[in-house]
C-alpha cells in the first residue's frame, strides 16, 4: 500500500505543483495506525488502487484517501473505488478533500454527486477543495 500511495501522490504533487503532500513520505507504521478502513483493488496481479474510508460517530463518512497507480490511470478504477466507498454507508453524508488543481479528481467526485463545500489554502498558492455529498434517501 505504501508504494502505491507514494506513486499516486507523487503524480498528484506534479499536478498541483506541491511536493509536500504528507502521504508521500508516510511510513508503514503510520498507515497501520490510521483510523480509516482501507480497501484495495488488484489488476493484472498488482495492487492498482485503494480507497480508505473513515466513519465518524456522527455517521459522516470521509474518503480519507483514494489512490490509483499511474500505470492504471484512465481505466475507470477511480470511479470503481468511489462507487465502492459510497456503497459502504449508503445513508451517510460523505466528505472528501483533494487538491484544487487536481482537476481529474475534482471532476470525479462531482460526477458522483459531491458538491464543492469550500477551499482551503494549505500553503501559499496551494489549495484544497472540500467536497460534500448529502445522504441519499
Amino acid at each position: 500500500m505504501r508504494a502505491l500511495q507514494t506513486d499516486a501522490y507523487r503524480e498528484e504533487a506534479r499536478l498541483i505543483g506541491f511536493d509536500g503532500i504528507p502521504q508521500i513520505g508516510e511510513t508503514h507504521e503510520a498507515l497501520l495506525a490510521s483510523p480509516a478502513d482501507f480497501y484495495g483493488c488488484r489488476l493484472d496481479g498488482r495492487l492498482a488502487g485503494a480507497v480508505a474510508v473513515e466513519r465518524e460517530p456522527s455517521g459522516i463518512a470521509t474518503i480519507a484517501r483514494l489512490v490509483v497507480h499511474p500505470d492504471f490511470f484512465r481505466r475507470g478504477l477511480g470511479s470503481f473505488l468511489v462507487r465502492f466507498a459510497l456503497s459502504l454507508y449508503p445513508d451517510s453524508e460523505y466528505r472528501v478533500s483533494t487538491g484544487t488543481a487536481n482537476k481529474p479528481a475534482v471532476l470525479l467526485y462531482l460526477r458522483f454527486g459531491f458538491e464543492e463545500n469550500g477551499q482551503l489554502e494549505i500553503v501559499p498558492g496551494v489549495w484544497l477543495t472540500r467536497l460534500r455529498r448529502s445522504p441519499r434517501p
